[in-house]
């Protein structure tokens, strides 16, 4: 009885001296090794710790520094830090946390999960707690769960309007399309992407034909998961030259409706060798992922023995299940 009641003695004394709690005004600092330093002005914990501000983030980590004169905190090793509050998860190898100006940043590779909805990967950024501000000036890589990619060469995220601004960017869409744009905008909470001077290069396989380079340029656009609206648009499938493509088709507004699968071109020029031919008042066709339906397949120019250089736009009409002109 004498040595089970040892034992359990023994366990109580393990579990209460194995984890330390430290306070300050700030933190509460929790970790299996804390030294107390300088007269109590400097803390540095190993082994496992977890720290709780007194605005409600939670911070793991392997290591800290904490310097009590000028309120800067110190993390490394497996950082996690947690802010429930603004639903950020960060994620590294070493942060800086001043107090002072609530200013928490790092000069190493790290990835901050943004309301469990977006996937930010860079080498450097800056977080403003107070002003719910989250700053990157270098490249950064954005994902979503539908494997959508946004590489930009600069980040700002407003957290209490939703809104990340972005510079200079590339958008690779989940079916291989790439997104050229100066500066565009999204919408964190409705997924919607507005812009300016964007750039479409399609991928080639969706439009079955490895010898063109459908592409478009635009002056604006809006993006969403529906729709795709793209102002003073100009679409072309000809192959890259320096000289002007055989053809385009210009038009006020494109519009690609992504759950009927049809595009609509709004006061429409079709243009050869940069001259307009065609006005189309309002002119639409089945998106390319569409395999059969009515309307205007892909304009093409030709060359015959009888006719010689000619330009065609075909009709494609189905009929029925097993019959189409």
């Amino acid at each position: 009885m004498k040595n089970n009641n040892k034992i359990i003695f023994l366990f109580i004394l393990f579990y209460v001296f194995s984890f330390i709690n430290v306070y300050s005004d700030e933190f509460n600092f929790e970790a299996s090794e804390i030294e107390i330093l300088d007269d109590s002005n400097k803390l540095q914990g190993k082994n496992g710790v977890k720290i709780n501000s007194d605005n409600g983030l939670i911070i793991l980590a392997d290591y800290f520094t904490y310097n009590k004169k000028d309120l800067m905190l110190n993390i490394r090793g497996n950082v996690v830090i947690y802010d429930k509050i603004n639903k950020l998860e960060i994620f590294g190898e070493e942060f800086f946390y001043n107090k002072l100006l609530e200013k928490i940043y790092t000069q190493k590779k790290a990835r901050v999960e943004l309301n469990k909805k977006y996937f930010l990967d860079t080498s450097e950024f800056t977080y403003l707690v107070n002003e719910k501000k989250l700053i990157s000036n270098s490249k950064t890589i954005l994902k979503d769960k539908l494997d959508n990619t946004l590489i930009t060469e600069k980040f700002y995220y407003l957290i209490s309007k939703n809104i990340i601004r972005f510079n200079n960017s590339t958008f690779i869409d989940n079916l291989g399309n790439s997104y050229f744009f100066k500066n565009a905008m999204l919408d964190s909470k409705s997924d919607q992407i507005i812009g300016n001077d964007l750039n479409v290069d399609f991928n080639k396989i969706i439009f079955g034909n490895n010898q063109n380079d459908p592409r478009l340029k635009g002056k604006a656009f809006f993006l969403n998961k529906d729709t795709t609206t793209i102002e003073k648009g100009i679409f072309t499938a000809c192959k890259k030259t320096d000289k002007c493509p055989p053809w385009t088709m210009s038009a006020e507004k494109i519009i690609h409706d992504k759950n009927k699968k049809i595009i609509t071109y709004k006061d429409a020029w079709l243009k050869l060798y940069d001259k307009p031919v065609f006005y189309f008042p309002k002119f639409f066709h089945p998106d390319p992922t569409v395999k059969r339906q009515s309307g205007f397949l892909m304009p093409t120019i030709a060359e015959s023995n009888t006719l010689g250089s000619f330009f065609k736009i075909p009709y494609y009409k189905v009929i029925s299940e097993n019959q189409d002109l």
